[in-house]
């Protein structure tokens, strides 16, 4: 379900071949990369601020405190999931660390 939350976002990526990877994510420049995670972040923050702003409030703590730290940490958990969508490693992640993304009962 939370994997949904961020389809919109990249939708030529999730509908392209249906197997965009985080193989095919490490193939990038690094800019490509930190430009992909930042914005996938920066819309899961403003989506999930819709709903709870305090979970809102913890992914950007987690990934806002440090911008090379948390890059650097969800490149590497891609890397070692290579053969997953990188969006849902990012939200996994947010996950593991602010609760759950689930939202669907909100409102």
């Amino acid at each position: 379900m939370a994997g949904l939350l961020l389809l919109p976002i990249y939708p030529q990526i999730s509908k392209a071949d249906g197997q965009f990877t985080g193989a095919d994510f490490i193939k990038w420049s690094g800019k490509d990369q930190r430009s992909f995670v930042n914005n996938s972040i920066v819309m899961a923050i403003y989506l999930i601020s819709q709903s709870d702003r305090s979970v809102s409030e913890c992914v950007t703590r987690w990934f806002g405190a440090e911008r090379t730290l948390g890059f650097d940490n969800v490149r590497s958990m891609i890397e070692r999931n290579t053969s997953r969508n990188p969006q849902i490693v990012i939200l996994a992640m947010m996950e593991r660390e602010c609760g759950s993304l689930d939202f669907s009962s909100a409102r």
